[in-house]
Order: C-alpha cells, then structure tokens, then sequence
C-alpha cells in the first residue's frame, strides 16, 4: 500500500474521480482458500490450547473470520484490517 498525493484522474476515457490518501493494486484472480489457523483479534495465531504463537500473525484469508464460506472478494475489508493489524504487532515485536 502506497500513499498517494490528492490528485484528478481520469478512468476509460469518461469517469473521473478525485484520489486520496492509500491506493494499492489489486489483481483479479480465483483463489480461495478455507480453513486455516485461528487467530485473534491482534492477528496472532493461536495454538490448539488457545494460546498466541509468538511472533506469528495472520491476515487475508489465512484464518479468516469466514474459514468455512465461499469468499470470492468478500472480505478485503478484513484482508486490510487484519493486514494492517499484524503488520503493526509484528514491527512492534522487532529485535533492537
């Protein structure tokens, strides 16, 4: 993800809209998987005693809130939250 500075931009030639703040490529395709680790809401993995690994983290699918449903794009919202959440606990626990 990628800040971007506030600009006009024109799409197909007739839709134009005004960027701000984050933007980040996204690609179409089909995978999907289901299942998974369980984490909790810091996005650390959680053993099979409900315990957190240290230093281990989850985001995307990877121990999805939805494991068990088709998701086909459904949750890019939590694909960026939980991004974002485990990207933070992981710098926090960096050596130094």
């Amino acid at each position: 993800m990628h800040y971007v500075q506030s600009r006009t931009v024109r799409l197909f030639g007739f839709v134009t809209i005004r960027t701000l703040g984050y933007a980040m490529a996204l690609v179409l395709a089909s995978l999907n998987t289901r299942g998974g680790p369980v984490r909790n809401e810091r996005a650390e993995v959680i053993d099979t005693q409900g315990m957190a690994i240290p230093c281990l983290y989850s985001a995307g699918e990877l121990g999805s809130i939805y494991a068990y449903r088709y998701q086909a794009g459904a949750n890019l919202g939590e694909c960026f939250a939980f991004g974002r959440i485990a990207g933070r606990n992981a710098a926090r626990n960096l050596p130094g």
